[in-house]
């Protein structure tokens, strides 16, 4: 299949799981899905507490339901969020077809089906009212501004990271950006 058949075929159906977490704005907007992972306290806590993230990103394990809710929730959110800015709003059809991807990817991550928000509007509101409700404490603030921090990378790579930080804390929830004083 050529690319614009490929391309003209997305249009019509929507970006998959795949689509989305292989392209490069899913990459770009992984800080800011870091941090808001980290925004919720037990999550935060054990990342500060038990991970190498600023040292190895990829190593991090918790296996409470209701966390891991979290996790795999911002990982649709962040998703869906860089796919729209960057390609433009999905159609009803096509954004339930990806919500009900990363509902399958979150059951990967011990979360019980029956826990995934039963629909998008539900899942918005569970987000909603979970950022509403966050309290990020100084431990995790430190631990999300050392991420960002730029002086901890190779001068050469130092105005990539400012970049980074840019985007990332403009792109992070109202609610994130003030919980982690970047506001």
């Amino acid at each position: 299949m050529t690319l614009a058949c490929r391309l003209a075929d997305d249009a019509v159906r929507g970006p998959t799981l795949h689509d989305v977490v292989g392209d490069a704005a899913f990459l770009a907007g992984a800080p800011r899905r870091f941090l808001m992972e980290i925004a919720l306290q037990p999550v935060g806590h054990g990342v500060a507490d038990h991970s190498r993230a600023l040292r190895d990103p990829v190593e991090y394990s918790a296996f409470d339901p209701g966390l891991q809710l979290w996790v795999a929730g911002c990982m649709y959110y962040g998703g869906r969020d860089m796919w729209q800015r960057m390609f433009g709003p999905l159609d009803d059809e096509a954004a339930e077809r990806l919500y009900r991807e990363f509902q399958t990817y979150g059951t990967s991550l011990q979360v019980p089906p029956e826990d995934w928000p039963a629909d998008r509007a539900a899942y918005d509101a569970y987000v909603a009212r979970t950022l509403d409700g966050i309290e990020i404490d100084e431990r995790v603030r430190e631990y999300g501004a050392r991420l960002l921090d730029p002086s901890g990378h190779p001068l050469p790579a130092r105005p990539v990271f400012r970049l980074m930080r840019f985007l990332t804390i403009g792109l992070l929830p109202a609610q994130l950006r003030d919980a982690y004083g970047f506001a």
